[in-house]
């Protein structure tokens, strides 16, 4: 994020911290450090809190402590990496600073086995991406141009949902068995004309047919949205930090109060169906489906990070997860103990150092293989709905990367 800019992502560290306000990050408020420095008191070897901490301190004008925050973060902790634009530009051609920026650089492992599966119109800064096995089509959602493209199997290009029936689009989930793509459609734009909006709406992959479409009046900003083997949805809320089940008759039923899990995002139900697994600001918690029992962070090895997750996905007794706030973006594998309430341990599946890497959003599991929206750009759009610097924008990139077990 540069300046006032929205970072679907980035609003999970924002909410943790109390940075947040009103939609907008307010790096500048004062003394945001003193709540993170009280978290750290019951989890005081956490080197997520202490990335936040850092950014709190540098935003406060504290350079020492922004300091002093990011060395802990080295000793403690693998898998951070301060990226430019995410609150570290005040300090970025400071010696200090750069002199543990490459400390932490070198902890983190060079993974960049991954194949191209197709590039996309420069200003359509997607975020949500789909698979359907039968007609062996991705669907994309667009944040900038609120409208859905599908991919066919030959590369080609075309519309699918009809234009102005969506708001900015986010999370995208396919239903094969009952052939349906649900998107999120929200209001990421400052000063709408309307008012904000939250919806889940669902089309007929057949037909392109918008088949019904669910409000969330409750929502202040609806991020990710997946789908039981029952049709029931589950979507998050990253702005309220909450999140809700729409019901196959189209009741919408709140599941995770508002505020308990501050910027949650990624979504994915465990592969036995018994759980929901839920990314949020410093970590995921899982959701037990016949208790209604909430564990706000599964346990991870000391000094992993899975924060700030964006796209979720459960593959077997493992998570891929995508994250881009806490590290310029990197592909993770959560092997997942017996009891599926914490790590054993956490695989790099494709680091920052691939060069198609800008932003990675979301992916999808294909067979034994993860596609993921690698380049999006995300945070050139703009509160006012224009893009910054249209005529540097890259195009955005699909990548493809083995989930074979590595020999």
């Amino acid at each position: 994020m540069h300046g006032p800019r929205i970072h679907t992502a980035l609003i999970a560290v924002l909410a943790v911290t109390g940075l947040l306000a009103h939609g907008k990050p307010a790096f500048a408020q004062p003394r945001r450090s003193e709540l993170i420095r009280e978290r750290l008191k019951t989890r005081p070897d956490d080197p997520t809190l202490y990335y936040y901490l850092a950014l709190a301190e540098f935003a406060e004008g504290n350079r020492p402590g922004g300091l002093e925050a990011l060395e802990k973060v080295a000793d403690l902790g693998h898998g951070f990496l301060p990226v430019r634009g995410m609150g570290f530009d005040a300090v970025w051609g400071d010696s200090a600073f750069q002199n543990v920026r490459g400390r932490l650089e070198k902890k983190l492992p060079r993974v960049t086995s991954a194949r191209e599966l197709f590039r996309l119109d420069r200003q359509l800064i997607p975020e949500g991406i789909a698979w359907d096995p039968q007609s062996r089509c991705y669907f994309v959602g667009s944040v900038a141009a609120s409208r859905i493209i599908r991919i066919d199997a030959r590369g080609k290009v075309s519309d699918f949902a009809v234009a102005g029936e969506l708001r900015q689009v986010l999370g995208l989930a396919l239903d094969a068995g009952r052939r349906r793509l649900h998107a999120v459609s929200t209001t990421l734009v400052e000063g709408a004309r309307d008012s904000v909006s939250n919806r889940v709406v669902t089309y007929d992959l057949a037909t392109g047919a918008r088949v019904r479409s669910v409000a969330v009046p409750a929502a202040t900003q609806l991020n990710d949205v997946t789908v039981a083997a029952s049709g029931e949805l589950y979507t998050t809320d990253s702005g309220a930090g909450g999140v809700y089940r729409i019901r196959e008759s189209g009741v919408v039923d709140t599941l995770v109060a508002t505020g308990r899990l501050p910027g949650v995002n990624g979504v994915a139900i465990s592969s036995d169906g018994t759980g929901l697994y839920l990314a949020h600001s410093t970590g995921i918690a899982r959701f037990e489906f016949a208790t209604g029992e909430l564990l706000p962070r599964i346990e991870v090895p000391p000094g992993e990070t899975i924060a700030a997750i964006d796209g979720l996905y459960a593959d077997g007794h493992t998570l891929i997860g995508i994250q881009n706030v806490t590290n310029p973006g990197r592909v993770i594998r959560i092997h997942l103990r017996a009891d599926g309430k914490g790590a054993e341990r956490i695989e790099t599946l494709l680091s920052h150092h691939h060069p198609a890497i800008d932003e990675p959003t979301t992916g999808v599991i294909v067979g034994r293989s993860f596609a993921l929206l690698a380049t999006t750009q995300v945070a050139r759009f703009k509160p006012d709905g224009t893009l910054e610097s249209p005529e540097t924008l890259k195009r955005p990139v699909a990548l493809m990367v083995s989930l074979a077990p590595k020999r």
